[in-house]
């Protein structure tokens, strides 16, 4: 699988609410009272790189960067729970 099929798979797994926009602070307390574990993956031919952020109440999210993640997980956690 080549890598424009895999960012198209990618893209249908991670459909779901726009990532918020926190701010540090908010970032720094999201850290704090959650605590995901986070891992880093170093893209290669045939994956991106990038970040899982996992929250047992929220699962797993993907994004470029950590504070994408991080974003993204509060837009579904809220999703969820409003």
């Amino acid at each position: 699988m080549g890598i424009i099929e895999r960012v198209a798979e990618w893209t249908k797994r991670e459909s779901g609410p726009v990532p918020l926009n926190m701010t540090d602070t908010e970032i720094l307390d999201w850290l704090d009272e959650m605590q995901p574990k986070i891992d880093w993956e170093k893209g290669d031919a045939n994956h991106i790189s990038g970040v899982f952020l996992e929250v047992p109440e929220i699962g797993r999210t993907f994004a470029k960067t950590v504070r994408e993640a991080i974003c993204r997980a509060e837009a579904k956690w809220k999703e969820e729970n409003e």
